[in-house]
C-alpha cells in the first residue's frame, strides 16, 4: 500500500498531471493533501501495530485501508479527466 501510494503521489506531482482549470486545481490540492495525510497514517500504522493489541491494530488497519481506497478512487477520477494528462 505504501509503494502504491508513493507511485500515485509521484504521478500526481509530475508535470504531466498539472491541473488546467481552477476546478482541477482544487481537486489536485485536495488529493495532494489527502495523499500526504495518508502517507503519515501509513507510517504511524507500523508503529501502532507494535504498541497495541491486535484488535486495535485491526481497526486502525481497516481505517487506513478505507482512506487509501478513497484516495485511490479520487486519484483515478482526477486522471480520467481528459485535460489532465499532458504529453
Amino acid at each position: 500500500m505504501k509503494n502504491e501510494l508513493s507511485v500515485m503521489l509521484a504521478k500526481l506531482n509530475s508535470y504531466r498531471c498539472e491541473p488546467c482549470t481552477s476546478e482541477m486545481y482544487e481537486q489536485y490540492t485536495e488529493l495532494s493533501s489527502k495523499g500526504r495525510q495518508l502517507k503519515l497514517s501509513i507510517d504511524k500504522l507500523s508503529k501502532f501495530e507494535d504498541d497495541n493489541s491486535v484488535t486495535q491494530a485491526g481497526e486502525k488497519i481497516n481505517s487506513v485501508l478505507k482512506e487509501f481506497h478513497g484516495f485511490q478512487n479520487g486519484f483515478l477520477s482526477y486522471l480520467s479527466t481528459n485535460a489532465v494528462v499532458h504529453f
